[in-house]
């Protein structure tokens, strides 16, 4: 058990290495006392994964998010980790900007003329942390069709934001396991050329 567990942390510390996150980068403002997600860990953890062992949906849109993170990563070749870092920073502060535009829109068109400042900010936070979350699922989904993930039919139960956790574990694994079985994580190799994503709606 202490074996697999170190096994764990030492695979989220090398995916935190290299940049891989597990949190919107929407601006978290809760409506409530107690409703603040940023006391989340900003990367995987073993105890994430553990939740997701035993199918918590929590572990959903963390799971997602890294999937998400580390296609792009593959994408690219797995460069040194400060390039990866880097680059997802920049597609992270890109998808923040776009999600919350797109929630300010959305706002705007419903009727929440009555509600103060603040739970406005709040509820378009939300939004766009919804919004960010369900892009990432799409894309996450799109990368693992595209690689030949044979489950992927199975992660129709497995929302953005809730659901089965336990496929999402499995797809983490397989999306890894090339790379650490030729050490890809640890000894990057040439970047290549991704193809296309699918972009948010709008």
């Amino acid at each position: 058990m202490a074996s697999a567990r170190a096994c764990l942390e030492h695979l989220t510390r090398a995916l935190a290495q290299l940049g891989v996150t597990t949190q919107s980068t929407a601006p978290s403002i809760p409506l409530h006392k107690g409703d603040d997600s940023s006391k989340e860990p900003p990367f995987l953890t073993a105890e994430t994964l553990r939740r997701a062992k035993f199918n918590h949906p929590a572990a959903c849109a963390p799971l997602w998010r890294a999937i998400h993170d580390l296609s792009l990563v593959g994408c690219a070749g797995y460069p040194e980790p400060d390039v990866a870092r880097r680059a997802l920073a920049s597609a992270r502060e890109a998808s923040a900007k776009s999600a919350m535009e797109y929630a300010e829109a959305q706002l705007a068109s419903s009727n929440a003329g009555d509600q103060d400042a603040r739970s406005r900010r709040a509820v378009a936070a939300e939004l766009a942390r919804t919004a960010e979350d369900e892009t990432c699922a799409r894309v996450a989904r799109w990368h693992l069709a595209r690689q030949g993930y044979p489950h992927v039919q199975e992660l129709v139960t497995c929302e953005a934001r809730g659901g089965d956790s336990r496929p999402l574990l499995l797809a983490l694994a397989w999306t890894v396991r090339p790379q650490i079985k030729s050490s890809q994580i640890h000894n990057p190799v040439s970047p290549s050329q991704p193809d296309p994503i699918p972009s948010q709606p709008g």
